[in-house]
């Protein structure tokens, strides 16, 4: 009996060390973990911040060169203005321009300063900004928002439609 006894007990031991081995082998193996996810610190990126920085100072030097001028009819006035704008929206704003020959004849120069400049919506090929300036004209001062449709052909961005706002006259001008 003694000699089963022992040889159980070798058979178990040998049993128990396959298991412990099969045990440690199966822990040993690497097992593909799935990708952990974590949260961005930061929103994603803005995909188009380079238009949004150009359009900004873009609106700003348009605002003043559109509402600067001698004479609103004038080559040189035309000549500035051309380079920001679609050849469609031009052709339509010089049309109107040189046909109010009455407010032409009594324009007062104008002279602008931007005051601030934003991107309000941006597209792959299409921008709204919106543009604070204030003018002088004829001793007064006049503070107007100006909102610029913009689109991209290309990788040129050009005005194709304003709307002007006027907030009334600045502190401290004339009356």
């Amino acid at each position: 009996m003694k000699y089963l006894n022992a040889k159980t007990i070798l058979v178990a031991l040998v049993i128990l060390i396959a298991l412990g081995l099969a045990l440690v082998a199966a822990l040993g193996r690497d097992e593909p973990t799935a990708p952990t996810v974590t949260p961005s610190a930061t929103p994603t990126a803005d995909p188009y911040a380079q238009d949004r920085a150009v359009l900004a100072e873009l609106s700003k030097d348009f605002a003043v060169k559109f509402f600067t001028y001698q004479k609103p009819n004038a080559p040189a006035y035309f000549d500035s203005i051309r380079p920001y704008m679609t050849a469609e929206f031009f052709s339509e704003n010089k049309r109107v321009t040189d046909r109010e020959t009455y407010a032409l004849s009594r324009a007062n120069p104008i002279r602008s300063t931007a005051e601030s400049s934003a991107v309000t919506e941006i597209g792959r090929d299409n921008a709204q900004a919106t543009v604070t300036i204030t003018t002088e004209e004829g001793g007064r001062t006049r503070e107007q928002t100006l909102e610029l449709l913009w689109v991209k052909r290309g990788e040129r961005w050009s005005v194709n439609g304003i709307r002007v706002e006027s907030t009334g006259d600045a502190e401290g001008s004339d009356g």
